[in-house]
């Protein structure tokens, strides 16, 4: 089942100390009232200029194996070749904040004006990823399970490619909600983003991040992702309450 998602951009707007953040003002320093300034214009221009829109498609364990080991290098394996046998349902999916957002932010820094810039580029991205979250939600609510979890994956982390991006967009093509792939598999809008999501029991996301594409990676973002996991209507999952997968 194939479907196209409008979200309302406050759904997808970002926390103010969650942007501060992502714009590089220390979580423990008290922001200046110029920075607070910069911070409501940008929200201002985000609420009227972002587009938010999403596909998603579902599609077997099987034919997603076919997707994701498409352009992996032989022997390759990724997190995903643990969590997805757990998973009830899978689906491709990609979204976007838009590209007027995107042109935005670009005009901004090429007339000068780098410091909303920033903020507003701030705000795109924290959205993009709750964008996913967005998604994500669409895809249990007509069938809604306590026992399950949804979380996105994406190429270039967990140990699929980037390059893993041209089969995921020739099997759903996106291109009716205005996304493209570049030459280097980079998205346009590049406030995009795609990936697979994977409903399972929480416990299924659990994995040990020992896999020798860990060694590379310098956030382990999915450590608190991990931590902070939820099902769509249950309570947190409490750190260390159920099995590694790996």
């Amino acid at each position: 089942m194939r479907r196209v998602l409008l979200v309302d951009p406050a759904a997808v707007l970002p926390t103010r100390q969650q942007t501060l953040v992502r714009a590089g003002v220390p979580a423990d320093r008290t922001p200046s009232g110029r920075t607070l300034d910069l911070l409501e214009e940008a929200i201002s221009c985000f609420l009227l200029e972002a587009d938010p829109i999403g596909v998603l498609e579902e599609l077997s364990y099987e034919e997603f194996l076919a997707v994701h080991h498409d352009g992996m290098p032989a022997g390759g394996t990724s997190v995903l070749d643990v969590v997805a046998p757990r998973a009830s349902r899978l689906a491709l999916f990609a979204a976007t904040v838009g590209e007027p957002l995107c042109a935005r932010i670009r005009t901004l820094f090429a007339e000068g004006n780098a410091p909303l810039g920033l903020f507003l580029d701030a705000l795109a991205s924290e959205a993009a990823t709750a964008l996913a979250g967005q998604v994500g939600k669409a895809l249990v609510e007509e069938r809604p399970d306590p026992q399950l979890a949804v979380l996105a994956y994406s190429p270039g982390y967990c140990g699929w490619p980037v390059t893993g991006q041209r089969a995921l967009f020739a099997r759903l093509d996106p291109g009716e909600i205005g996304i493209s792939l570049g030459e280097s598999a980079l998205m346009s809008p590049v406030k995009s983003v795609s990936g697979v999501l994977v409903a399972a029991p929480a416990g299924a996301h659990r994995f040990r991040p020992a896999f020798e594409f860990c060694d590379a990676c310098t956030d382990r973002t999915c450590l608190e992702r991990m931590a902070t996991l939820r099902s769509p209507s249950g309570p947190a999952l409490v750190k260390g309450s159920t099995p590694w997968t790996s």
